[in-house]
């Protein structure tokens, strides 16, 4: 379901206010409808968008107000909105992840007590990565992802593990430096695809790999990814733990 249809009726009636979470692994999707519904809302001068500068494209930068990611964007943000005005405000944070504990903390009360004519979109991937403190003040949205999100994300090369005779040589070479979390999540994507091509269950999958998995390798991939995203275990060990685990077994993946 698209943000903007959830949304149709209370925008409709100008009754939306307060601080809303929009939570999707799919970045680009979770940015471009929170931005479309802000327009939905009010003009682009009343629009302030909190991000990473490099990411946004110029025509974002030539016609909304842009801060970066740092507590004095907050405070400045915070004092516009503020300013005597009959116009909505939106104040879209990109991504809440990027900001410090410091500038978290500076929401509280602003997102406890808003402006009655201003609305906040804060966007994240992960949940446990927003203060406790600042989310129960939040209305949570969970946005499905789009297919293309993870064709885009999977790349050949961890295709490459599921179809190696040596996993932990391929990931110690490739994927070292990446960002584990992220890693068993693609490897847990191309094994889900895998069991539902066993099953020939294809019309459920997310992306368009061949080959088979059995559901023993997505339980396995699945109990690392929680142990290393939610119970701080060892990272690197329980990647090697997983990849020793797939050796030997026959996959054919494209």
């Amino acid at each position: 379901m698209k943000i903007d249809q959830y949304f149709k009726r209370i925008i409709e009636n100008d009754v939306i206010e307060g601080a809303w979470l929009f939570l999707s692994i799919d970045e680009e999707t979770l940015f471009n409808e929170a931005l479309d519904l802000a327009n939905q809302i009010t003009a682009a001068p009343y629009i302030y968008i909190v991000s990473d500068i490099e990411v946004l494209t110029d025509s974002i930068k030539n016609n909304y107000q842009v801060f970066d990611p740092a507590i004095k964007s907050i405070f400045e943000i915070q004092r516009l909105l503020f300013l005597a005005s009959d116009e909505k405000k939106v104040v879209i944070i990109k991504l809440m992840e990027d900001l410090s504990e410091e500038a978290q903390n500076s929401l509280l009360k602003i997102t406890e007590e808003p402006p009655s004519n201003a609305v906040f979109f804060f966007l994240s991937k992960d949940e446990n990565r927003v203060l406790p403190t600042l989310l129960s003040r939040f209305r949570i949205i969970k946005i499905p992802e789009k297919n293309s999100f993870y064709q885009k994300r999977v790349s050949p090369e961890i295709k490459g593990i599921l179809n190696s005779s040596q996993p932990l040589g391929v990931y110690l070479e490739n994927f070292l430096e990446e960002d584990p979390v992220i890693f068993l999540e693609n490897l847990a994507i191309l094994a889900r695809d895998g069991v539902l091509n066993t099953l020939n269950i294809k019309e459920l999958k997310i992306t368009d790999i061949s080959g088979r998995a059995s559901v023993e390798d997505l339980k396995a991939i699945l109990r690392a990814l929680e142990g290393v995203k939610y119970h701080n275990l060892n990272p690197r060990l329980q990647i090697e733990n997983v990849l020793l685990s797939l050796k030997n077994r026959v996959r054919i993946y494209k």
